[in-house]
């Protein structure tokens, strides 16, 4: 559903939802590619991904991957300083669309 291209707004809020849950689950890894399946989409209203990022559960490694995968320059210069060095770096390697 995250990566749909019908999904709505309402549920693309209700997937980020339930995302920060299931990121400590190691055998859940549905969780992890949901919420990335919401930053590589170019629709997902950046509060929503926003909120992802500022969810204390949001893992290092989620926040890594989002920098690479996501186009959204907002969400870009957000992971530009970021607490984790790793992130800063993914995020320095992506180049903000314009």
């Amino acid at each position: 559903l995250a990566s749909h291209p019908g999904s709505t707004p309402d549920m693309l809020s209700r997937i980020a939802k339930a995302v920060p849950t299931g990121l400590h689950i190691r055998d859940l890894p549905l969780a992890f590619k949901a919420g990335i399946a919401l930053f590589e989409r170019a629709d997902t209203p950046d509060e929503i991904l926003i909120a992802l990022l500022n969810d204390p559960r949001s893992t290092t490694e989620f926040r890594k991957v989002a920098a690479r995968q996501t186009s959204h320059p907002e969400i870009i210069e957000r992971l530009r300083v970021d607490r984790s060095e790793r992130v800063r770096r993914a995020a320095f390697k992506r180049i903000a669309p314009e």
